[in-house]
């Protein structure tokens, strides 16, 4: 590109110079700012966390959204590659879905975080991350 520009300042006139010195200007500026704005995007994303819900608020609507819900693991279920849970809160009752393997017992006060989804139907939770309260 450097001599690409090399090329075109040397053949052109000195209002054209300007006008194309003004355009690489803008477009190293907008290059900059997409490269930074993605780069603050990412980090953000990484920090952000879903807001606590009950079980019973979670619907078709949240298909694809992440949430929060914290409640009792009460029972699991391990197939061949995925781990079924029960999670029951106070409002009701849903199944998470665990397709790594980890070592998870049946507690109370977890903290769940995951993804909606719909299976054959029902709702249930893709979970991503599992915390102690």
């Amino acid at each position: 590109m450097l001599s690409f520009c090399r090329v075109v300042l040397s053949t052109t006139t000195q209002p054209y110079k300007n006008f194309f010195l003004f355009t690489l200007m803008l477009l190293k500026i907008a290059l900059i700012t997409a490269l930074l704005g993605t780069v603050l995007l990412f980090f953000l994303s990484q920090s952000l966390e879903p807001q606590l819900i009950e079980i019973k608020d979670i619907n078709i609507r949240m298909l694809d959204q992440y949430v929060k819900i914290q409640g009792n693991i009460i029972s699991i279920e391990e197939k061949n590659s995925l781990t079924l849970l029960k999670i029951k809160d106070d409002s009701g009752e849903i199944t998470g879905v665990l397709y790594e393997k980890e070592e998870i017992e049946i507690k109370k006060d977890q903290v769940i975080i995951g993804k909606v989804t719909e299976y054959h139907g029902k709702l249930e939770i893709e979970v991503s991350k599992i915390e102690a309260k």
